[in-house]
């Protein structure tokens, strides 16, 4: 890929090895565990597996062979490719069949690499599970990838090791020299962000390093360590969207939403850090206080004199495999003194597919309480009706992507209009998401919505301005947020 940056020692002094993270490819689906539930074992996870990678990766990790044809490579101004190739579940292979299987398919599968290898170029097994593979001359990405593809084959199978039948295949990363880097293990470690990229939910099995790649893994690694400060340090915040009546335009209450203070005073949005959140279990802490944050500042207003205001928040699936989630939210509400009716707890349609079983565990309970429940981003590319039925649901809130083409698109308002038809059958409310026209807000009428928000009412904004809202005091027709 021209134009990339060069990549020196110099540059390798300037990245710290922990810098850089290998994230598993279950991360997503991890859920907390009482192992795992402090945020400091949390992103020890995640780091573990790059700061055993940055202990073979000094110089004296490198084989010394793959040195050597690097400085040849050098000296006569070739270029190559340096590819880092591991086994997929192979620890699993170990501990199911025993340390001496393992040996032996490894160099069943060294053998088979081998076959396809040219004279000048090198295989060096460098952990239990890795091969590294230098490809003297070759740097040209089209050709790479059909040499990727050919070493993926001739790995992947089905061995007979000892009596044993077991599948394996493997993933592979490369990068590039000179055009990626020239100082050896600087190039080891940018194979293995490659390789990185193929276990992070890519359908590729083999990577090329990018430094979009690079930047991706320091961001989270950046991202991972504030937010364990942030929970630390009481940096997190919760802005407040307003959920108005549409026909009257008075305000209803708020949905709470997420924000992160870094140290140096950026307000990061949460789309940015709820995914890595997840990932990490921090999801648990950070959305136990947000259940109660919000709770706590519903209670203030409504003692204020604004009876008529609810709060809304939004669930992950990760919250709702904690044991304690339930617990937490009834400690919440009890607390704070609000009435459990006032609560309402978002999940969008896509996670109430995957995770079924956890979204009724958890909201049966709540619901028979009194929280309400709410579908969220509904028609967003799953089918959730057939589970409309399965709990008592409150609200089903339109995705903003429907009501952004409204009034102007014949086919989006007919889907808008069944939604809110459908809804109403069920006696289901429905909100509205991302209102920002008049027009809008007269169709929405007209079809029979109840409720709305977006920034032609109003933005999210921070406690202390909410009861600024002339629509607190009284409806106003409708209103356009002139806020940049």
């Amino acid at each position: 890929m021209q134009g990339q940056p060069h990549h020196s020692l110099n540059d390798a002094r300037q990245l710290r090895s922990d810098n850089v993270i290998a994230f598993s490819r279950r991360a997503r689906r991890t859920v907390p565990t009482e192992s795992t539930r402090g945020s400091t074992h949390q992103t020890a996870t995640l780091i573990q597996l790059w700061e055993k990678a940055g202990e073979r990766d000094g110089l004296n990790g490198v084989p010394p062979q793959v040195l050597e044809t690097l400085e040849r490579l050098e000296q006569e101004g070739r270029p190559g490719a340096l590819c880092v190739l591991r086994l997929n579940e192979y620890r699993l292979l170990e501990e199911t069949f025993g340390r001496r299987i393992g040996l032996v398919l490894m160099q069943r599968v060294g053998d088979r690499l081998r076959q396809h290898l040219r004279g000048d170029d090198l295989l060096a097994q460098i952990a239990e599970d890795e091969f590294v593979i230098l490809l003297d001359g070759q740097q040209d990405n089209t050709l790479l990838s059909h040499i990727a593809e050919r070493l993926l084959g001739d790995c992947t199978g089905t061995y007979t090791l000892e009596g044993l039948r077991m599948h394996v295949n493997g993933n592979l990363g490369i990068a590039r020299f000179p055009q990626d880097a020239t100082e050896p293990a600087l190039l080891m470690r940018f194979a293995r962000i490659a390789l990185h990229e193929t276990t992070a939910g890519s359908p590729m099995p083999y990577h090329f390093f990018t430094s979009r790649l690079l930047k991706q893994l320091q961001e989270r690694v950046w991202l991972a360590a504030e937010l364990e400060q942030a929970l630390a340090a009481d940096r997190f915040e919760l802005h407040y969207q307003p959920l108005f009546d549409i026909a009257t335009q008075r305000t209803l209450g708020a949905e709470a939403l997420l924000r992160l203070r870094t140290e140096e005073d950026e307000l990061i949005l949460p789309d940015r850090f709820i995914p890595l959140a997840e990932e990490l279990g921090l999801i648990v802490p950070i959305g136990r206080w947000v259940v109660r944050e919000a709770c706590q500042q519903l209670k203030q207003w409504q003692q204020q004199g604004h009876d008529q205001l609810r709060i809304a928040v939004n669930v992950s699936p990760v919250q709702l495999a904690d044991e304690d989630f339930v617990a937490q939210v009834i400690e919440a509400v009890e607390d704070t003194g609000i009435a459990y009716s006032d609560l309402e707890l978002e999940i969008t349609e896509g996670q109430i597919v995957e995770y079924l079983p956890l979204v009724e565990q958890a909201f049966q309970t709540l619901n028979a309480k009194g929280v309400r429940i709410a579908i969220d981003d509904f028609g967003t590319g799953y089918s959730a009706l057939a589970y409309l039925t399965r709990l008592h649901w409150s609200t089903v809130k339109i995705d903003r992507a429907f009501l952004a083409a409204v009034p102007d698109d014949a086919n989006a308002t007919q889907v808008v209009s069944a939604i809110i038809a459908m809804a109403g059958e069920l006696g289901l409310q429905v909100t509205a998401e991302g209102v920002e026209t008049e027009a809008q807000s007269r169709f929405l009428v007209a079809a029979g919505c109840h409720k709305g928000q977006g920034f032609g009412y109003a933005r999210p904004q921070p406690a202390v301005d909410f009861l600024r809202l002339p629509q607190l005091r009284e409806g106003t027709g409708w209103h356009r947020d002139t806020q940049d």
